[in-house]
């Protein structure tokens, strides 16, 4: 056996030869390179192998002059398969988020305030701040919950209307978590034949939630209501008609009556010349001087509740960040609203000598039962004043009762 070893930049290196028999070669004569010392650095050009470290076989691994020739390694495959299948999936997941941010984003949506659309004809108004109702904490822990069992994926599966409603909400581009924002309530003639609209404010597709209504039920036909497309659909209780418009600025209205959807797909300051609803509070309500002037006599026709048939008119609001309530009845004179006051005064006793005997009330919650037991009425000029401050428990307790009938509901079907 032979050894040649050479020196460079420190780094000894030596070539060693198998024996081989006499007269000629191995066919197969093996060369090895060993590395005595840690990797030496070349000046060598990067297109050109160096062969350190490398074993190499075969007639080409030295020629008739001893000089060495490594052979070189073989080009790696170009993984173009790879790099076609990345593109594809970054344009497919392109694709797929600039339609989910064409379907949820406000892009092409236009914002609404539904209070903007109350018809001025309403007997009762009735108003709710989705927006901040669904940041409250007792929300997000009571009825979020609730909302996601009834609309997630697993139910959808087991129920066609959850499952048309799922398609529902795509089709129409609606996300109610994040796009709904207030929704106020409009009767006419409650006790009578009563009329209804329900108008939905916030950021919508200003013609999505019509077009996917349109696609559902046979009965359903597409109209023009003051110049808006809107739905006509055959009521499934008590026969007639339901109708569902959009307005120009995107919000819903729902309603049994064509006059009175036509009425609220206009804007209007009805909200403050004719009801004077309270905006502050998350959830508000009014009573107009028509309803009651229409109810006196029957009201008076309770001998409890003779004086209470002179009020012309209520307003109330209920907080739920600053938990309390009140209610503001309204009278011709204070020598009235004493006399209604007192009559509230007697009722209030007789309820809560109820609940001390019976233990109802409340459902069992405390908090709603403490909102009870702290309701306290005064006279202020000729109205009649009731405040009810409750507590955060009471909060909580209404948005679980809330909760516990929207499962309820689910099951019933």
């Amino acid at each position: 056996m032979a050894s040649k070893c050479r020196t460079k930049e420190g780094t000894k290196c030596c070539l060693r030869l198998e024996p081989q028999t006499a007269g000629f070669p191995k066919p197969a004569a093996r060369v090895t390179l060993r590395r005595q010392e840690p990797e030496m650095t070349t000046d060598e050009p990067s297109g050109e192998p160096s062969g350190e470290g490398v074993e190499a076989t075969g007639s080409d691994a030295t020629d008739e002059g001893g000089s060495r020739h490594p052979k070189a390694k073989a080009p790696k495959k170009r993984r173009t398969g790879l790099y076609v299948g990345l593109a594809a999936l970054t344009v497919v997941g392109a694709g797929a988020a600039s339609v989910a941010l064409w379907m949820f984003s406000s892009v092409g949506k236009s914002r609404s305030v539904a209070r903007e659309h109350l018809p001025p004809t309403c007997d009762i108004v009735a108003r709710a701040d989705i927006a901040k109702i669904q940041a409250l904490p007792s929300f997000q822990t009571n009825m979020k919950p609730a909302i996601d069992e009834l609309t997630s994926q697993a139910t959808s599966l087991d129920d066609p209307d959850i499952a048309d409603l799922r398609s529902f909400l795509v089709e129409a581009r609606l996300d109610p978590a994040r796009d709904l924002e207030e929704v106020v309530g409009c009767v006419v003639d409650p006790v009578g034949a009563a009329k209804f609209a329900f108008i939905f404010g916030g950021t919508f597709s200003t013609e999505g939630v019509v077009d996917a209504a349109a696609s559902r039920g046979d009965s359903s036909e597409r109209v023009k209501i003051e110049g808006r497309p809107a739905v006509k659909a055959k009521s499934k209780k008590g026969g007639g008609f339901v109708y569902l418009g959009q307005a120009e600025d995107g919000a819903i209205v729902f309603s049994n009556d064509e006059a009175l959807l036509a009425s609220a797909l206009k804007k209007s300051d009805a909200h403050q010349a004719v009801y004077k609803l309270p905006t502050a509070s998350e959830v508000s309500l009014v009573v107009t001087s028509g309803l009651m002037s229409k109810q006196a006599d029957r009201i008076r026709a309770n001998p409890m509740l003779k004086a209470f048939g002179s009020v012309t008119g209520a307003t109330g609001s209920l907080g739920f960040a600053a938990p309390g309530g009140q209610a503001r009845l309204t009278t011709g004179s204070a020598a009235t609203a004493t006399d209604v006051e007192r009559e509230i005064a007697g009722l209030l006793a007789l309820s809560r000598l109820k609940s001390s005997i019976l233990g109802g009330g409340g459902g069992g919650k405390p908090g709603l039962m403490d909102a009870l037991g702290s309701l306290k009425t005064s006279v202020q000029g000729s109205d009649v004043v009731l405040d009810f401050p409750w507590s955060p428990q009471g909060v909580d307790d209404a948005m679980g009762l809330a909760a516990e009938a929207l499962r309820k509901a689910k099951k019933k079907g």
